[in-house]
């Protein structure tokens, strides 16, 4: 194929900005769409596969195409899924790992999307599952499974009817894309109808043979496109509202691209260059590795030094070359010697041992930790308690994708009775809300949380749900319904950028008449708090004062510096928790021998308990 030099070009850029974007390189805040960037690649390579057989031969051999996809996919991922169980079934404790050997599950029989929808959740270790990435694979994969059919029933069509039915799917698949992504985004991200329009417009190039030779539009084509990738990659965030309308861009940049593939200009020469194709070829084995060892190091670090984020990419390069040179292109190699039938009889029988296999390997792990029965007890607590924030009515995870979903009736009842005091924020102000009540039953607490959602006045950045809730509870329930409130206690995982709008909040809560308590930061480290007091338990080594973060304890004292002088009382759990300065310092992590945090920043019962004893209620 004339264009294989520019599409490994491709190949090769969408893989290294995803790496590079996971090994927090903050130049590439939107590398996460180099996904995107696969999806139209697979779409175009694999309906260019099947369209010419279909044209050469008026039929598709589906078992000859299901076991070239097992050969050139299954293996590897068999491999990394085994490595995966041993090396985390090492490092975790069983209560993590029963998680994962389900996720592993998932992505040997590709419905590892539907899974991570279903399973995913805020205060789960599934945000850092090292079988996450497999959601993009599986995507691609239901893709693979349906595209030949489809074609099937189109044999005796007319190109020109062909492309109109992908195009009129794409549109569907687009257009509803950009209709959930504001309603329920977790869908738009996992669910393959949603993100079929990305694959399809690879399907439509592949179809219409499109091609531009012009040797002035080509050139011209061929950077816009590759500027497109860039734009997109180095603008876009993790609080950029994606997929959607924010994906048109990469997706038609890599169209653009693959248009003009081919075509002898300098910038598809840049594209072809060796080291580019060499990366392109190796990228499917460098994507599977690279995440678990990004998970790995996240264990105990989870800012990454410079040396952590280069070792990341060295490594994840050397471990994808290994598995496509020893796994990936032996097997592949096999395609045309060993029967398709028996290739997906021994694919299915295969990832019945694999999966047996990640069993007996948790069950090892388990029979380990067990040999160590108090850091086993302690690492029990990693799996938090989300009954302590009300999620789903008061608290809004990650899972709710509307602010209507927030119980206004229970969540926001005054009585006359008592005093009534609103605590706003996000899951750190949630995670107070139980001990509050418990602790001060002569108080009425109500409470407006949000993931992610800073309580500031006129917020104008933040997911759609947090801003509607702010503006409802700032705007009007505040001024309205909420005249008797006396308290308003305002918490969170603050930055220092928000300094200035939380003491307009403060100001404008005082002119309503309301008294506000700020209650700081929270001591964080750069691993969860069970598991690092578990490490401890197991090799007799102090890890707490090379893990806390001391840029939060100062952000705590500029926050503290920065309130003095307004209207509200600050609350500092640093002064509260912590001893010491500098290196010297160290923070209180057990109660009654119990930790104080579920993980990096979020409190136990126990540990929101001692926190909130220490609150002044005036």
């Amino acid at each position: 194929m004339k264009s294989i030099s520019e599409i490994e070009g491709l190949r090769a850029i969408a893989v290294m900005v995803v790496v590079l974007f996971h090994s927090q390189f903050r130049f590439f805040s939107g590398g996460y769409i180099g996904v995107d960037v696969f999806f139209v690649i697979s779409g175009y390579l694999i309906t260019g596969l099947l369209w010419r057989e279909l044209q050469t031969k008026k039929t598709i051999s589906l078992t000859h195409f299901f076991s070239r996809r097992i050969l050139r996919l299954a293996p590897a991922l068999a491999v990394t899924s085994l490595c995966i169980a041993f090396i985390f079934s090492i490092l975790l404790p069983p209560v993590v790992t029963s998680t994962l050997t389900r996720s592993l599950f998932s992505a040997q029989f590709s419905f590892s999307n539907f899974w991570f929808y279903f399973n995913t959740n805020y205060f789960a270790s599934n945000a850092t599952n090292p079988a996450l990435h497999t959601w993009s694979l599986a995507v691609e994969e239901q893709f693979y499974l349906s595209l030949p059919i489809l074609l099937l029933f189109f044999a005796q069509w007319s190109r020109r009817r062909v492309l109109t039915v992908f195009f009129l799917l794409a549109g569907f698949s687009f257009l509803a894309s950009c209709w959930i992504v504001l309603q329920k985004p977790s869908q738009a991200f996992y669910l393959p109808w949603l993100r079929a329009w990305e694959l399809l417009v690879g399907s439509l190039l592949a179809v219409s043979s499109t091609k531009v030779r012009h040797p002035v539009a080509a050139p011209g084509l061929t950077v816009v496109g590759i500027a497109a990738i860039a734009f997109s990659c180095l603008t876009y965030t993790e609080k950029t509202q994606f997929p959607g309308p924010t994906a048109l861009i990469p997706v038609l940049g890599t169209a653009l691209v693959i248009v003009t593939a081919g075509h002898d200009n300098f910038f598809n020469k840049l594209l072809g260059l060796a080291p580019l194709k060499w990366l392109g070829k190796i990228s499917y084995s460098v994507y599977l590795v690279h995440w678990p060892i990004v998970c790995a190091v996240s264990l105990t670090i989870s800012l990454f030094p410079a040396v952590a984020r280069y070792s990341i990419v060295v490594t994840s390069l050397a471990l994808g070359w290994a598995s496509w040179k020893w796994i990936e292109t032996p097997l592949r190699s096999k395609a045309n010697i060993w029967s398709p039938r028996k290739v997906i009889l021994g694919f299915l029988v295969v990832n019945i041992f694999v999966c047996f296999g990640i069993l007996g390997i948790r069950f090892g792990g388990q029979m380990v930790w067990a040999q160590f029965p108090k850091a086993s007890a302690i690492s029990n607590y990693l799996e938090g308690d989300p009954t302590l924030f009300k999620t789903g009515s008061c608290f809004l995870d990650a899972s709710v994708e509307t602010d209507h979903q927030f119980d206004r009736n229970a969540c926001l009842h005054t009585r006359d009775s008592a005093r009534n005091a609103l605590i706003l924020g996000d899951s750190h102000a949630a995670n107070l809300w139980t001990a509050l009540t418990e602790l001060q039953p002569q108080i009425n607490f109500m409470h407006a949380t949000a993931v992610g959602c800073r309580p500031l006045l006129d917020a104008t950045f933040g997911a759609p749900v947090c801003l509607a809730l702010n503006h409802y509870i700032f705007r009007d329930w505040l001024v309205n319904s909420g005249k008797n409130v006396d308290l308003v206690i305002l918490a969170g995982r603050w930055e220092l950028s928000e300094i200035h709008a939380l003491k307009q909040t403060v100001a404008y809560l005082a002119s309503l008449g309301k008294k506000t308590i700020v209650v700081g930061p929270t001591p964080e480290y750069f691993v969860t708090v069970p598991l690092m007091l578990a490490y401890e338990e197991i090799t007799g080594f102090s890890l707490q004062h090379r893990m806390i973060r001391r840029d939060r304890i100062e952000l705590d004292r500029t926050l503290s510096d920065g309130l003095r002088g307004t209207e509200a009382a600050y609350f500092s759990m640093t002064n509260e928790l912590c001893r010491g300065q500098d290196h010297e310092l160290v923070c209180l992590t057990r109660t009654n021998d119990v930790p104080m945090w579920s993980d990096r920043d979020h409190f136990t019962a126990e540990g929101a308990k001692f926190v909130v004893s220490k609150i002044p209620m005036k």
